[in-house]
């Protein structure tokens, strides 16, 4: 079994008030670990009710869109999204 990747320090910036109507709650930067730090994430709530991370994306001249980054795994993905929501939940950020 491998370890998971560690979020190790979260900063959140609040959406406007009319974004977080539309669903946007904010915009995160993570660290993982000691040596990656990731940013320009948003974070949104779904019409379920259930938090998600979207992460950034460029659009080229020709229209095409091309992930800034992004974790490649989907259990990693899920187990950083669920560290970020608990540590702004700890916060007060979200709820």
């Amino acid at each position: 079994m491998r370890d998971l990747l560690l979020v190790t320090k979260v900063d959140f910036t609040r959406a406007s008030p009319s974004d977080v109507e539309k669903g946007l709650l904010g915009f995160v930067t993570l660290q993982l670990g000691e040596t990656v730090e990731l940013g320009g994430i948003a974070l949104r709530r779904t019409e379920a009710g259930e938090f998600e991370l979207s992460f950034p994306v460029r659009t080229d001249r020709r229209g095409r869109r091309h992930r800034v980054h992004r974790i490649l795994d989907e259990e990693e993905r899920l187990a950083v999204q669920v560290q970020v929501v608990g540590i702004l939940r700890a916060r007060g950020a979200v709820r």
